[in-house]
């Protein structure tokens, strides 16, 4: 990341260390090296290395690390000083997320562990701040170019950080994890079947043959229905290194078109037609020889290399055949009832196991190419939803809930905890508000002629927001108020003919009220987002302020402190109402650009 940083700070020559150019132009350059280029290795995502953190009672590695999210975010702040040498550079990201592979072996919580997992880890609103020294030398391209000596990165620790899951993998002794995992997460989707893996249910053969002694039995597109409402439980054969599937079926059904032509035991059998069979209770038990291996992908994944299969019908079972005819000794049977009924039986008795165990190999073929194409990380770990903060990887289950439009105490948190800081730092389409720039102010006078060039408001990220109120009478209405400790103005100005700099600093606590009416509506993105019709501004007539300006002359002379206070005091609210126009304008585009799915809601558990 650090690398691309640099590329990103060489870029700032033709700003002459303007704060807003700066950052302007790095937020270009940033999305360009995020792709990577020639020198530079893409950072969406980062592939970071091993880590090992030895703790006093626990040792605790991850591995196969993975960064993603860095093409979402943009340059909030890009800010070098010259005189010694210091550069300040803000990331602002909506979501990061980091995949990882780990193991912890120790003692965590005064309890033994030895587990090994996966986990993704959510960020939300992340600022990834860098501040450091650098410095600049001659490049092989003869130019003058930047270069980073020394960097400090501070973890953001307003942002929400939550854990999606927690894996542990099933030790490949452990029937009941084995058989959670075929249950709830192999299973069904075998049953749905996913890209490349065809549905399970029901379980289709266009075509095909049973050889027995005697007996030639042709099936056309025969189909079994039930397979959906099958169990599964695993036991694992340790002396061999087996595993057996054993799946517990309810009911299962099969229907078909046959042909056949042969001898049951003395009695000889013919016919064509269709048939329908149904099995209550039937249990299989499928003894499978399976191996790990890892595939292209570099991840670990099951290869089932062969399976054997017996049959276990507990319940009753019923069977209609059309056109099925027996003789004995070339004379027809058709007209005894009960010696009919026998050489069924006898019939379907024989041709159970082999029919069966034609859609056996099919679903295991199934099974079989369900594993190729889902890593055993994926498959076979057990859920640990318990919350206990003491442990590093486990988190809340939380979930989003949206605030009702008049629970202000709700929204008030919301803003707090969700909005405000991201809305700031600014994102793609909406302006920093901290620092705030807008364009000249002019103020003319009776008596003077005022003008701030590039005026800059700096302060609002540490501003504390007080109150969210949506109101909805006869009209929507919105109050919005806003605490800042101190805000800082500066700018460069003109007064009376005489140029030069002035700073006013805000002391004390500063309020700010925005009230105005607003209505909800659908955008282009299919959400309803936030929109303010209105607004009015109301400014603390209360705070007090320092001011100090350069080069003020004045006449009689000496007077310059006094012509300074005089002078911003009466132009207070008119710079503070067009520094907080642009404020507003910011805020309108933040609404605009996000739901309000995404900004009033709060997390429960």
């Amino acid at each position: 990341m650090l690398s691309a940083l640099l590329i990103v700070v060489l870029l700032f020559c033709n700003c002459a260390f303007n704060e807003k150019c700066l950052t302007e132009s790095c937020d270009r350059s940033f999305k360009k090296f995020i792709k990577g280029k020639s020198g530079a290795e893409s950072s969406d995502p980062l592939h970071l290395d091993p880590i090992t953190i030895d703790l006093s009672k626990m040792k605790y590695g991850t591995k196969n690390n993975f960064f993603s999210g860095m093409s979402n975010c943009h340059v909030a702040l890009t800010r070098i000083s010259i005189e010694n040498s210091k550069f300040q550079y803000n990331i602002a990201c909506p979501n990061l997320t980091m995949k990882t592979d780990y193991d912890m072996e120790g003692q965590l919580s005064s309890k033994d562990i030895n587990e090994t997992g996966n986990c993704v880890v959510n960020f939300d609103d992340y600022l990834l701040r860098f501040d450091g020294n650098y410095g600049q030398y001659n490049g092989v391209d003869n130019k003058i170019h930047l270069q980073v000596k020394t960097y400090k990165f501070t973890p953001d620790n307003k942002a929400r950080v939550h854990y999606e899951c927690k894996k542990v993998f099933c030790d490949p002794d452990d029937d009941i994890c084995l058989s959670n995992a075929a249950n709830e997460r192999i299973f069904p989707k075998v049953i749905e079947g996913i890209p490349g893996v065809e549905p399970s249910e029901p379980l289709h053969l266009p075509r095909f043959e049973i050889v027995l002694p005697n007996l030639k039995y042709s099936l056309l597109n025969a189909t079994m229905f039930g397979v959906k409402d099958c169990s599964i439980t695993f036991k694992k054969h340790v002396k061999d290194s087996k595993f057996e599937y054993e799946p517990c079926c309810p009911r299962l059904t099969i229907q078909s078109e046959y042909e056949v032509d042969g001898k049951i035991d003395t009695v000889s059998v013919r016919g064509r037609g269709t048939f329908k069979i149904t099995y209550e209770e039937l249990y299989f038990h499928i003894l499978v020889s399976q191996r790990k291996e890892k595939l292209p992908d570099n991840k670990d994944h099951v290869r089932i290399l062969d399976h054997t299969m017996q049959l276990d019908l507990r319940g009753k079972h019923t069977y209609e055949y059309s056109n099925l005819i027996f003789s004995e000794s070339g004379r027809c049977v058709k007209c005894n009832p009960a010696v009919r009924e026998k050489y069924f039986a006898r019939f379907e008795e024989i041709t159970r196991e082999p029919l069966v165990k034609a859609f056996v190999d099919k679903f295991m073929e199934n099974v079989r190419d369900f594993h190729v194409a889902r890593p055993v990380e994926e498959l076979y770990y057990k859920e640990d939803n318990k919350v206990d903060l003491n442990k590093p990887l486990i988190a809340q289950a939380w979930r989003k809930e949206l605030c009702s439009p008049l629970d202000n105490d709700c929204l008030t948190q919301a803003v707090k905890e969700h909005v405000y800081d991201k809305f700031v730092r600014g994102l793609n389409g909406v302006e920093s508000s901290d620092p705030l720039y807008t364009n000249n102010i002019i103020i003319n006078r009776p008596n003077f002629n005022y003008t701030l060039y590039r005026p800059t408001l700096l302060g609002m990220r540490h501003c504390n927001f007080m109150k969210l109120r949506l109101t909805q009478d006869e009209v929507s209405r919105v109050t919005y108020e806003l605490e800042c400790p101190n805000l800082v103005l500066k700018a460069s100005y003109d007064v009376k003919g005489t140029m030069n700099r002035i700073q006013g600093e805000g002391k004390d606590v500063y309020k700010l009220n925005i009230t105005g009416k607003y209505e909800r509506i659908m955008e282009e993105d299919g959400k309803l987002h936030f929109h303010i019709l209105n607004y009015n501004l109301e400014l603390d007539e209360h705070a007090t302020s320092s001011v100090m300006y350069h080069n003020l002359f004045t006449r009689p002379t000496g007077m310059g402190e006094y012509f300074g206070r005089a002078l911003e005091k009466q132009t207070r609210d008119y710079v503070m109402k067009k520094m907080l126009t642009k404020y507003v304008q910011n805020l309108k585009d933040f609404q605009r650009i996000v739901p309000i799915e995404e900004v009033h809601f709060r997390y429960v558990v």
